[in-house]
């Protein structure tokens, strides 16, 4: 036997390994009968081994490079089943033939040892391999990972608190199998990435090490073959599970890959390992950062390679390079090792690596420095217009062809690297301190007539990003200063371009002050911040620079004042790049990103509470809950500045927190006695949102009782005292007796008691006006074993409620001074069964109700939760029914009350009367927004559907009317089955008139409510029978020849779908053969996408060749086949293959060249995900296929058309090609 495989696992069911006990036997060659029998009898019995199998009910297999087709597979089983005949028991064992194409599909599932298998073959991926020695360790050298101080790691999960390397690595396997998006390792060029990647898959390092067998890796320096893209995407297609590793991998393609997978349904992992994060989305990527502190690990590192070295030196190098390995290796590799390395000074150390047969080579070090001026520069001759090489040689007077030997020897001594035809000199410890020699030996003027008015965009750009780095140098300031100065290059924000606002990211940490002063200028103009959006990348880069410089304590107030300026203009429920994000971020007490003293940032808040301008008031509370919050910070902001040294921002002692939360507390509570409703209000509810957090630290709890008394005294504080119960049950009750503190808790008990309601308006306040999110806490017998428990406290809390209502309206005037409170907007679940209570007893209900809607008048606002008038309605409803429908007929009258009329009506019962006073206030109101409830709410359908008809004509009738009524009948028809007919003739000519005018509105909820209404409506109306003119309604706003909803098809492609499933004929004449509309409208209703498919797929293959026949026009079989999908979608991992209806039109058109020919036109897709060059691959196979089938004149139409349509496939693989080797080999 070749292979014998045993699995001891219990309950082990295989696949391709089929049973517990497995016999593998390989051959190179063809297994007839003969052979096959020779192979498993011995003298005409089965061999040993068949019957050791037997007995262990294992399977025997024959393995063979053979490619069977199933007639040859079958023969090849009967044979190997005729060599068991013999046996007693031959149905024990398992038999099966594995020929390459089975072994193919095992491959494919294994990516791992496809590549192994392909290096075995000669046939290698270039660039691609399995797990092993991914770091640059020479191949003789021990590759033990060093676990020591001197790298620490930042895990998204450690709530930024670094962790030291051995730890880290557990932590990270953790995050990696837990989340579901891209991981993204950073830090600089030498500090250990690649290693660590590789750890990460290593057995003795940590508990739990992720699977060598299914990573694949690859350095896009290396220009692997497929590129990274095309590869990714066909392990997307095939739903391998794999662990896919890129290192030194650019931002783009990083964010390229993340945001595929992001949106993809399997098991596919993406790690990929780079130096830059500031463009990363975090919202598909985790980001774990690796950091130098120490000269520990490098120094061992050294030790290790060059053992010569000795202590000394070693440790020279290591402290020289500051941690950084790979700096360290290249200076210990650059020249003779000696003892005098540890007496150099620091420049001639770093002049070792410009050595040259042990002698400094000043050329090559002056070429290193104009070639280290920029962050990377392209070797190509022509980039963009620009000669990079040439244009940085003549800053040093060297030729082109010098500066490329240069760059290769920095590649060689491991100080540069390449990406295809980019190079840049790197560890950036090493281009920084070159490019700082090169700013004070080449003259000024030519870096700026070089960098300004000979160099292109790109190599500006990066120019620009290095002096990031260097704020230090004078020359660097200067030619800064000088760019965003009046009159510079940078001195107008407003018109630069994208490369001018990138420019101006890159250099402002250089100048933050004139930065600062630029941005402050732009802000000036009303017209900048009115015209902002969110997604714009000038206000993008503005508020990057103002939280960079928030950093500085000298810098915050300025920063800030002009953040809030632009929070002022700024939608306050947008969230995307949110400014009003920025600022919490930076008053919070950790990860702030700022070193502002806490006098600064209280300073700020206080003044914003006090501006005076609501806005400015509610941001002021935002930052005032950011500074209170005591336990969960995180950050969204980033706390990179250019090189400037930067941590999370100011970390207070234990000491200083506390003096912190004082600080803010004191604030909230000064704010709290305003008499300015709206801020103390607001401060009252940001302490109480915080009390349970605050509440944590003993040492604030003297403090936190002073200030909630002192809040309490002045105005009751019903949102204290929900905070302190729910700070009690969760905290304290809920916390086992051993572990409960005890003194806490009879704090926390005491102060519950002081700040519990003590009259009844405070009862009002804290149960039916504002009852908060934990309203279960207010109940006393609420009791958590209780399997109901929730359905309970809320019959017990609605009780209270109508005791309390009971009680207002006994107390003298209250209900009077008090009415307009009970209709603020929000969630108030009580405010019904409280107005119950208000007329249970009442003496005089109508007064009763007249004095709750002038309370609710007097707020001069049509924005409301009206639960007190339902419930006082219902409570009318009970004892007096002719009053109700006094009251109701007035409410249908009034203007403020006529919207809500049909869900003022009491429950339980809807009489006719009741129905004609809603449709009389329908008739006199423009907006029929509520009136929808009436066709669908099951305590309103005893006035059937003529009544629902009738409803339904009145309401298309106003605007807005049609999307009212489709909302009422999808919900009417929602759960149940279409079979029972429920709406009737009349109203579903309503509707379908409805719906025709709804699809010509421009829906701007593409695919979402809007969609689902209309196809729920749709698909039940035109089931059964319809009026012939509302069918030509519909039809006619599909394709009206300006506006109609075919060419918007994405918008409404259910709704589409459905018409065309059940109208297809008169779809398909309007749509192809009538009208007006030009054929490049026409014909993009068709066109699907990868996200919708195209409506007529839902045509059986038959019914669309039957129209085709009996359209009376020869045109129509090519105008159907231009309209279908006639391949398969590759989305959701299937195959672009000739569908059902493609293959039947081909098969029953007489002219089925023609419609093959409109299929060749069209057979690259317009819009695609993934290689665009696969699909057209993929169709062209499918297209093959249908030579077989013997239909008249396509074999040799194909035979002419393919190898054509071949060329136009790998035209496109190497553009896709090319593409993807441009975009990834790119450093920025």
């Amino acid at each position: 036997m070749d292979v014998r495989v045993t699995v001891t696992r219990e309950g082990f069911d295989g696949d391709f390994i089929p049973r517990a006990d497995n016999v593998f036997q390989a051959k190179a060659k063809s297994m007839a009968r003969a052979e096959i029998l020779d192979e498993m009898l011995s003298e005409g019995t089965p061999k040993p081994i068949i019957h050791e199998l037997v007995e262990n009910s294992g399977s025997y297999i024959i393995a063979s490079t053979e490619d069977c087709s199933p007639p040859m597979y079958q023969r090849r089983i009967d044979a190997m089943n005729e060599a068991l005949a013999g046996l007693d028991n031959p149905d024990a064992i398992h038999v099966d033939y594995y020929d390459c194409s089975r072994l193919l599909l095992w491959l494919r599932q294994h990516p791992t040892v496809q590549i192994w298998v392909r290096e075995v073959v000669g046939r290698p991926l270039a660039g691609w391999r399995p797990f092993g020695r991914w770091s640059a360790t020479p191949v003789d050298a021990n590759d033990d990972l060093i676990l020591d101080d001197g790298v620490r790691v930042v895990v998204p999960s450690t709530s930024q608190q670094p962790l030291q390397l051995g730890e880290a690595i557990d932590s990270v396997r953790r995050l990696i199998n837990a989340s579901r998006k891209s991981i993204r390792i950073t830090g600089l060029s030498g500090v250990g990435k690649s290693r660590f990647v590789q750890a990460l898959f290593e057995d003795g390092v940590g508990d739990t090490p992720l699977d060598r067998t299914s990573v694949i890796y690859a350095d896009i320096g290396d220009e692997p073959e497929p590129s990274a893209r095309a590869l990714v995407d066909a392990m997307i297609a095939q739903g391998v599970s794999a662990t896919v590793v890129l290192d030194n991998c650019a931002s783009d393609l990083h964010n390229s890959l993340a945001s595929r997978l992001s949106k993809q349904e399997n098991s596919l992992r993406l790690i990929t390992v780079e130096y830059d994060i500031r463009e990363d989305k975090p919202q598909t990527t985790e980001v774990v950062q690796l950091e130098a502190y120490g000269p520990q690990i490098a120094e061992k590192l050294l030790l290790r390679r060059y053992p010569e070295l000795g202590n000394v030196n070693a440790a020279k190098i290591a402290e020289f390079s500051e941690g950084n390995a790979r700096l360290a290796i290249a200076i210990a590799d650059a020249a003779p090792i000696d003892e005098t390395l540890g007496r150099l000074s620091d420049e001639e150390l770093f002049n070792r690596l410009f050595y040259q047969r042990h002698d400094l080579d000043s050329g090559l070090k002056e070429q290193a420095e104009a070639l280290s001026l920029v962050y990377s520069f392209s070797i190509e001759s022509d980039e963009e217009g620009v000669d990079e090489l040439a244009l940085l040689g003549a800053l040093c007077e060297q030729t082109r062809l010098r500066m490329h030997r240069a760059a290769q020897t920095l590649v060689d001594r491991q100080v540069a690297q390449k990406r295809s035809r980019w190079r840049a000199v790197l560890p950036h410890a090493v281009a920084n301190r070159l490019a700082s020699e090169a700013l004070s030996n080449i003259p000024l003027d030519q870096l700026t007539d070089t960098f300004e008015r000979k160099a292109s965009a790109r190599l500006l750009k990066s120019f620009g990003r290095r002096l990031g780095f260097l704020h230090e140098h004078p020359i660097a300031v200067e030619i800064v200063d000088g760019w965003v100065s009046e009159g510079g290059l940078l001195s107008d924000l407003s018109a630069l371009n994208e490369h001018g606002r990138e420019l101006l990211m890159h250099i402002a940490p250089v100048s933050p002050a004139r930065a600062l002063e630029l941005v402050e200028a732009s802000f000036a103009n009303p017209e900048t911040l009115a015209s902002f959006e969110p997604r714009d990348s000038f206000r993008s880069v503005a508020l990057s620079i103002l939280v960079g410089l928030a950093y500085y304590p000298e810098f915050f107030e300025r920063a800030v004042a002009a953040l809030l300026v632009v929070a002022d203009h700024e939608d306050p429920d947008n969230n995307y790049d949110s400014v009003r994000g920025k600022l919490k971020g930076l008053f919070q007490a950790y990860l702030s990103g700022t070193h502002a003293t806490t006098a600064q940032r209280a300073e700020i808040v206080r003044a914003a509470l006090h501006s005076g301008n609501e806005t400015r008031v509610q941001i002021g509370a935002e930052l005032l809950d950011s500074a209170l919050e005591a336990s969960r910070w995180s950050s969204s902001n980033s706390f990179e500045f250019g090189a400037r040294p930067r941590d999370y921002g100011h970390s207070p002692s234990f000491e200083e927190r506390l003096e912190w939360f004082r600080t803010f507390i004191g604030i909230a509570c000064d704010a709290s006695q305003s008499d300015s409703e709206t801020i103390s209000k607001s401060c009252r509810r940001v302490l109480a949102a915080n009390f349970r957090g605050l509440w944590r630290y003993p040492d604030l709890r003297a403090e936190i009782i002073d200030v909630s008394n002192a809040i309490n005294d002045k105005l009751p504080w019903v949102e204290g005292w929900h905070a302190v119960r729910s700070a009690l049950y969760f905290d304290f009750r809920r916390v086992a007796e051993e572990k409960r503190d005890e003194d806490g808790a009879a704090l926390l008990a005491s102060l519950e008691e002081k700040l519990a309601p003590q009259d009844l308006l405070s009862e009002i306040e804290a149960l039916v006006i504002d009852p908060g999110n934990d309203m279960w806490s207010l109940d006393e017998d609420f009791d958590p074993e209780e399997p109901s428990k929730f359905e309970a406290s809320r019959k017990r809390l609605s009780e209270k409620a109508r005791i309390l209502g009971c009680r207002c309206r006994q107390s003298d005037g209250m209900l009077e001074e008090q009415a307009h409170r009970l209709f603020n907007p929000g969630w108030a679940p009580y405010l019904l069964p409280f107005g119950e209570g208000l007329i249970r007893c009442s003496s005089d209900c109508r007064s009763t109700w007249e004095t709750l809607v002038g309370g609710l008048k007097s707020l001069d606002t049509k924005h409301f939760n009206y639960g007190v008038l339902c419930g006082a309605l219902n409570e009318i409803s009970s004892t007096d029914e002719a009053l109700t429908a006094m009251l109701l007929d007035e409410a249908a009258s009034d203007e403020l009350l006529r919207p809500i009329i049909v869900m003022l009506h009491p429950k339980g019962s809807f009489s006719d009367q009741d129905f004609e006073r809603c449709l009389a206030a329908l008739r006199g109101t423009d907006n029929p927004r509520g009136f929808e409830d009436l066709l669908w709410r099951e305590e309103y359908q005893d006035s059937g559907s003529a009544r629902a008809e009738q409803l339904a004509r009145v309401m298309v009738t106003k605007e807005g009317g049609e999307r009212a009524l489709l909302e009422g009948l999808s919900m009417r028809l929602h759960d149940k089955k279409d079979t029972e007919e429920l709406l009737g003739t009349g109203l579903r000519s309503v509707a379908l008139r409805a719906a025709a005018k709804h699809l010509l509105e421009h829906d701007n909820d593409p695919g979402g409510n809007g969609d689902y209404r209309l196809t729920k409506v749709l698909g039940h109306c035109l089931r059964y029978d319809c009026e012939d003119a509302a069918i030509g309604e519909l039809l006619d706003s599909l394709f009206d020849p300006e506006d109609g909803a075919a060419m918007r098809y994405y918008q409404f492609d259910s709704a589409v779908a459905t018409i065309v499933k059940f109208l297809y004929d008169p779809f398909l004449t309007r749509a192809l053969l009538q009208g007006e509309i030009k054929d490049y409208k026409r014909f993009r209703a068709f066109e699907g996408s990868s996200h919708f498919e195209n409506p007529l797929s839902q045509i059986e293959p038959t019914d669309l060749t039957a129209w085709c026949a009996n359209a009376g026009e020869a045109s129509a079989w090519s105008l159907v086949a231009r309209a279908i999908s006639p391949f398969g979608s590759s989305r959701d991992g299937g195959i672009d293959d000739l569908t059902e209806q493609g293959l039947a039109l081909i098969t029953a058109s007489p002219n089925p060249v023609e419609v093959l020919s409109v299929f060749v036109e069209h057979i690259a897709p317009m819009s695609w995900s993934g290689s665009r060059a696969n699909i057209v691959g993929q169709r062209i196979t499918a297209l093959e296929e249908v030579s077989e089938a013997a239909i008249p004149g396509v074999a040799e139409y194909l035979a002419e058309v393919v190898p054509k349509l071949r060329k136009v496939e790998q035209e496109e693989r190497d553009r896709e090609a090319k593409r993807d080797r441009d975009d990834e080999q790119r450093f920025e």
